[in-house]
Order: C-alpha cells, then sequence, then structure tokens
C-alpha cells in the first residue's frame, strides 16, 4: 500500500519527468500489471519522460523505448530494446521438429556455423558463429531426417542483452 500511495503521489500532478524506481517492487501481479499500464498511458498520452530503474528486464522491454545499461556506475550500452537486440553478436535460430535424436545434436554440435546448442524433446536452439550461414544448417538437418516444422531466428531477450554486456565487461 505504501508503494501504491508513493506512486499515485507522484503521478498526482502530472510533471512531465517522474523518475521511478523499481515501481513495481512489492507489488501483487495484478497491481503491478495496472501499475505498468499507467506507466505506458502516461508517457504516451501524456508526453511525460519517465525514467525507470529496474532489475526486471521484461517490464523494461514492455515500457522502454530507450534502455541504458548500466555497470559499476558506467553506462555501458543505450539504445532501443530492439537496436541492443541487435548489437548482441549472439544469433540463434530456434527450429521445431520431431524425431530430435542425440545423433543431430551431436552432428550440429560440430558443425562449424554452430556455437552452441540446447535442446528439449521438440525444439532445437542453436547459437550461431559470426557469419553463419542458415541454409547449410537447415539441409544438414534434412539430411539427418529431422521431421521440421517451424524454423525461425530467435531474437535475444534483454536478459541474453544483458548477460552477454557483463561477460565483455568482465
Amino acid at each position: 500500500m505504501k508503494q501504491r500511495l508513493a506512486i499515485a503521489r507522484a503521478l498526482l500532478n502530472r510533471p512531465p519527468l517522474i523518475f521511478l524506481d523499481e515501481p513495481t517492487a512489492g507489488l501483487d501481479p495484478a497491481a503491478a500489471a495496472q501499475l505498468r499500464r499507467q506507466i505506458l498511458e502516461l508517457g504516451e498520452d501524456e508526453e511525460t519522460t519517465i525514467f525507470l530503474t529496474t532489475h526486471n528486464l521484461a517490464e523494461a522491454e514492455e515500457l522502454c523505448s530507450q534502455i541504458a545499461i548500466i555497470n559499476q556506475g558506467k553506462r555501458i550500452a543505450h539504445g532501443s530494446p530492439d537496436g541492443l537486440r541487435t548489437d548482441t553478436k549472439t544469433r540463434k535460430l530456434e527450429v521445431v521438429a520431431q524425431n530430435i535424436s542425440s545423433a543431430v545434436i551431436e552432428s550440429l554440435t560440430r558443425c562449424p556455423e554452430v556455437e552452441g546448442v540446447s535442446h528439449s524433446p521438440t525444439k532445437i536452439e542453436i547459437a550461431l558463429t559470426e557469419g553463419a550461414r542458415i541454409p547449410p544448417i537447415i539441409t544438414l538437418l534434412v539430411e539427418l531426417g529431422l521431421e521440421i516444422e517451424e524454423v525461425r531466428r530467435k531474437r535475444n531477450s534483454l536478459e541474453e542483452v544483458y548477460l552477454s554486456l557483463m561477460e565483455i565487461e568482465a
């Protein structure tokens, strides 16, 4: 209730600039969803600039048009969520298929265009090396007898972008 009251007080006068520090922390899921809707409306309809600090990267992705990632007080990346995803070097391919065997996974791991492979019974996620071409990988999968239902490039999440940036900084 204290969190809700503090946010209501901040929004009461419709200021042109608002700083929100972890605004949904401690709120139940329904109240957090309602607050996110209000933040979006305020930013779009009222042309209010909102600075949001959060560890919840899914929330940042939903609410923010620009994101800055800060490590030890230094800004290490800045841009739109899509721009940050594009700047990340890791490219991934997701293959939905039937009859994924250990032989298919083993063959993929030996492929020079493949940096890493993770899988479940019906999905393979392939991390590609820089400059890798996708058609040869698909051809290999078909030749191995994989019944492919769907192939798509997988967007990096902001969490993956963040973790990638932290590895570079370390």
